[in-house]
């Protein structure tokens, strides 16, 4: 509640507003036909029972009250009389309900606490798909009832908050951080910036938030929307899911080429790759494609997952294991070129081996788009930023072996029609193998 003392003639007069409840306990008289009369026990029961029935409508309710204040020592807020119920429909933003769910799908769970009548913030909560069977409900008073470990037990549960305080914000916080969870708090007023602070990630509202709140917080949101939030965290799971992607990509094309260095010097054969070679298909032909798939587009499942668990390694034993199958499949490839051309001299063969190392990670970076979402799903040409780079890396690794003056530096020689069929070939393998993973692959 809260009141204001302004001077009426010769005469001082307090005019209040509130909670219905909190006025209604501090009122001793009702305005009826111009002129304050006693406030009954009836008259209490009939203020408070329209302004249920109105919350249970989603208005926001306020009571309007005055006092004429005598004495300067007089407490303006106690015996007043009541004026008037005051019902405010304030609906939610259209998009709310959608943000809402797709919260849900995305496995974050949205709590509203509020200080309106909680009949108010129920009718709310159902409005925009809050609310559901078995959820929780509680009030600022119960809260203050409740001590912090049986409100981490409830916690679970809670859904609504009503007739809440700042203060009660920093209490749930604290019990959500005690259950483990990641919480992102949003607030405004300058008593919010407590909870702000404390929160894994404080939210503050650009428009109405106080300089203390935006302060405190780690985030201001500028349009102080709930669906803008669910915005960015669509936008920093395709960040993350970009970095496992170029990961994956520069760690699994190394293996083949670490790989076939191996092989050869252990079982002791004519070495497929000169240095210069290996230098150049990392810091080249390797390098482009992984920045291209830096700016791959969201995919579509990405919001229908569950949050990865905090603290988490990047890329799971399981896509270390497959890194390795993919760098034995790409090694395989440029030894079989390498031993099939070897009768033709060491040179050609190398620049073969050379050849596939340096197209099939090229290729193979159009698998690295998704994990389960073959290419033509995703759509052929939809990352440009990866077609430009396959095929600069493919005229970069083309200018060594056809240019003359390079190919002494590089140790290579000019390939004819049949080689570059068999590197073609043996390049594509990688990327058909994937396609067929993703094709055989379990859908969840």
């Amino acid at each position: 509640m809260a009141s204001v003392v302004v001077r009426d003639g010769e005469r001082q007069r307090a005019f209040v507003r509130g909670a219905p409840e909190a006025i209604v306990a501090r009122a001793s008289a009702i305005q009826k036909e111009g002129a304050a009369a006693p406030l009954t026990d009836e008259d209490r029961d009939a203020a408070l029972g329209e302004a249920a029935k109105w919350a249970g409508r989603a208005m926001r309710v306020i009571a309007l009250a005055y006092k004429n204040v005598e004495k300067s020592t007089e407490d303006p807020e106690r015996d007043l009389i009541l004026l008037a119920l005051v019902g405010i429909v304030d609906p939610p933003r259209a998009e709310v309900k959608d943000a809402v769910d797709e919260a849900r799908r995305a496995g974050i769970r949205t709590i509203m606490i509020t200080g309106d009548h909680p009949a108010t913030a129920r009718a709310i909560a159902d409005e925009i798909g809050l609310w559901s069977e078995g959820d929780l409900l509680l009030t600022g008073g119960e809260l203050d009832a409740m001590d912090q470990q049986r409100l981490e037990q409830q916690v679970d549960h809670l859904r609504v908050v009503a007739r809440a305080t700042a203060e009660h914000k920093l209490r749930i916080v604290e019990a959500l951080k005690a259950r483990q969870f990641v919480c992102a708090m949003t607030g405004d007023g300058v008593n919010d910036a407590p909870a702000v602070k404390s929160a894994s990630i404080g939210v503050a509202m650009g428009r109405t938030g106080t300089d203390v709140t935006k302060e405190a917080a780690d985030l201001v949101l500028a349009d102080d929307n709930y669906a803008t939030i669910l915005a960015a965290v669509a936008e920093g799971r395709a960040i993350y899911a970009n970095i496992r992607k170029f990961v994956f990509f520069l760690l699994s094309s190394n293996a083949g080429c670490v790989l076939v260095v191996l092989v050869a010097s252990l079982c002791g054969w004519e070495m497929p790759l000169a240095p210069i070679q290996i230098l150049w298909i990392n810091l080249i032909t390797n390098g482009l494609p992984a920045l291209a798939l830096g700016v791959e587009g969201r995919e579509a499942q990405q919001m229908a997952v569950p949050p990865r668990a905090p603290g988490g390694a990047i890329l799971s034993g399981a896509e270390y294991l497959e890194m390795l199958l993919v760098g034995v499949v790409m090694a395989v490839c440029a030894l079989y070129g390498f031993h099939h051309f070897l009768p033709d001299g060491v040179t050609r063969a190398r620049t073969v081996c050379y050849a596939i190392l340096a197209v099939a990670p090229l290729l193979h970076a159009f698998n690295c788009r998704s994990k389960t979402a073959s290419i033509f799903r995703l759509g052929l040409f939809t990352n440009q930023a990866l077609w430009g780079a396959t095929l600069i890396g493919i005229a970069l690794a083309s200018l060594t072996i056809h240019v003359a003056t390079l190919r002494p530096l590089f140790k290579t020689v000019s390939l004819d029609g049949h080689a570059l069929a068999w590197v073609a070939l043996l390049s594509a393998v990688p990327l058909a193998l994937g396609e067929l993973a993703k094709l055989l692959r379990p859908r969840a």
